[in-house]
């Protein structure tokens, strides 16, 4: 979950703690830091890098304790930065899980 900035975040954090507060459903939350402030929106940097090696290590690391449900993950919108960053990340995601869900922003 990036910084809280936009409705997309807001309704994202709404819907974790809605799942977190089911008692036969395991939550574990990942914020993902791609972008700090607002400056480094659209923008390559190797930050962005290094936390996509972080994501998927992390990822890596959860299958390895067992299987993964569901992944839930929210789309980067139509910039090539994000873009990229999913079309990475996604396939991958695929392969570790059983399932993916791709919240997209209106």
């Amino acid at each position: 979950m990036p910084p809280p900035i936009g409705g997309q975040n807001l309704n994202v954090e709404r819907f974790y703690r809605l799942l977190a507060a089911e008692e036969n459903i395991h939550v574990d939350h990942w914020r993902m830091e791609f972008t700090k402030n607002t400056k480094a929106f659209r923008k390559f940097g190797v930050r962005k890098v290094v936390e996509l090696i972080r994501v998927v290590f992390r990822l890596f690391k959860l299958r390895l304790k067992g299987e993964i449900d569901v992944v839930i993950s929210s789309a980067g919108g139509p910039h090539l930065i994000p873009i990229i960053r999913d079309i990475i990340l996604i396939p991958l995601v695929c392969l570790l899980s059983g399932k993916v869900w791709i919240h997209f922003q209106a």
